[in-house]
């Protein structure tokens, strides 16, 4: 089915979005039921109880410190929700209402949760001379803290460490070249890029050990990030194959994103890795304000040419945008077409809307925000080179930097066992209740 295929909900989901839309609507009018005496009182409480949903929403559906911030509103504003309630001698009031807020949020997650596609898994052929290469500083020296090498070799794999000068490219081929069937790779995205697209040409298995800091491509592929070993799993004799896209620009591979304009700058930054939002938002009003010297970029979008895009991403499939310093995920890795992003961001009061937007998880709501796809995609300059960050490492591309996608060309060996791919949380704003409606009403 292609990928922008347009299904009709199924009726599980239905009935959790007419669930949390009931729901939504009660609690609001219980709360008018209970304190319809005291205004003051029934503002300040539904102005807290919708506060409350919020937090909770988004302590839920986000991770990290967002999460923590927002968890600890949800707990403040029902905290002062159960006060006034209880000062208000409303205590039955109070346990129905809350339960109904927690209902209402946890039917509309579900209702709303992101279809998630995952390639059709097949047996993999026993691997008799697997090669597995792996970057032992990458990730912190993950290498050496999941003792990677001993259980790799544990599988019969032969192990290859790689060093500062290693030319892994030439390395896997050679491997090949002495009869090596299957090749592994631990490390990050840009190490497994460089694997897998020497797999992809020889028509080989490729084994994605996720050793790196972040590991996107793992994340999508379904792998345990937090511990790597796991992934060597998929040299045992149970394993399973699927069959994935792979991009590249000018014949340099990447297996998660292009950057150019503004990111492409700021990853540069010595501060990026600790602080990526705070390097953003100290960046961003510099490289975009009046004084700041225009991105000699050019490409052509569905809507025509763009010129001097601050924004530019170009991806190996889509990604679920939600903020500058998190790309989110890929509802699938095999629809035969890259993702493109382009913003164009033309002063610093654009500039804060977006890091601001970014900081809530909604950059792709601001308005000179455009995503599509494209089969193949070309940028150009007229300085005759482009900065851009392949897989989150800075390079300089000789231009024009022609995209492709090569459909299905590379065979991903994964653990039978593995925990799968996490489809995009759905966000809480305000389109989300005409979100439930369309679900309700068994519209996608």
């Amino acid at each position: 089915m292609p990928a922008d295929a347009t299904t009709e909900p199924p009726l599980q989901q239905r009935l959790l979005a007419v669930l949390a839309l009931v729901l939504g609507a009660s609690t609001i009018v219980a709360l008018t039921a209970f304190v319809f005496t005291r205004l003051l009182l029934l503002l300040a409480v539904d102005l807290l109880v919708v506060l409350a949903i919020w937090g909770l929403w988004e302590s839920l559906t986000q991770r990290g410190m967002r999460s923590v911030l927002a968890g600890l509103g949800a707990a403040v504003a029902t905290t002062v929700v159960v006060v006034l309630l209880l000062a208000s001698d409303s205590a039955l009031g109070l346990v129905v209402v809350l339960a109904m807020v927690a209902c209402s949020g946890a039917a509309a997650r579900a209702a709303l949760a992101h279809h998630v596609h995952e390639p059709a898994a097949r047996d993999a052929p026993v691997a008799l001379a697997p090669v597995v290469f792996m970057n032992p500083r990458s990730g912190g020296g993950k290498v050496e803290s999941f003792d990677l090498v001993r259980r790799a070799e544990q599988y019969g794999a032969r192990v290859v460490l790689l060093g500062p000068d290693s030319d892994l490219a030439a390395m896997a081929q050679e491997a090949i070249d002495d009869g090596a069937d299957l090749l592994g790779a631990a490390g990050g995205d840009g190490t497994q890029a460089l694997v897998a697209q020497v797999c992809a040409d020889n028509r080989l298995p490729f084994l994605c050990i996720p050793a790196g800091t972040r590991n996107h491509f793992a994340l999508d592929l379904g792998l345990d990030r937090d511990d790597p070993s796991l992934a060597l799993s998929g040299l045992a004799a149970d394993a399973e194959e699927v069959h994935v896209d792979l991009a590249d620009v000018d014949g340099r591979p990447f297996v998660n994103n292009v950057s150019m304009g503004v990111y492409a700058k700021v990853i540069q930054s010595p501060d990026y890795r600790d602080d990526k939002l705070g390097t953003f938002a100290d960046l961003l009003p510099d490289l975009v304000g009046e004084d700041a010297e225009p991105f000699d970029l050019a490409c052509v979008t569905p809507d025509g040419a763009v010129q001097g895009p601050e924004l530019l991403m170009v991806s190996n499939n889509p990604y679920q945008f939600s903020s500058l310093t998190d790309f989110g995920t890929r509802e699938r890795l095999d629809s035969g077409l890259l993702g493109v992003v382009v913003a164009q961001v033309d002063s610093a009061s654009a500039a804060a809307q977006v890091v601001r937007l970014s900081a809530i998880g909604q950059v792709d709501r601001y308005e000179g925000w455009r995503t599509f796809t494209a089969a193949s995609f070309t940028v150009t300059s007229t300085s005759g080179t482009i900065d851009a960050g392949i897989d989150g490492e800075a390079v300089r591309l000789p231009a024009p930097a022609s995209f492709r996608i090569r459909p299905g060309a590379l065979r991903v060996r994964l653990p039978r066992h593995r925990p799968g791919v996490r489809a995009s949380a759905p966000r809480f704003e305000s389109a989300t209740f005409g979100r439930l409606w369309r679900v309700a009403l068994g519209r996608a």
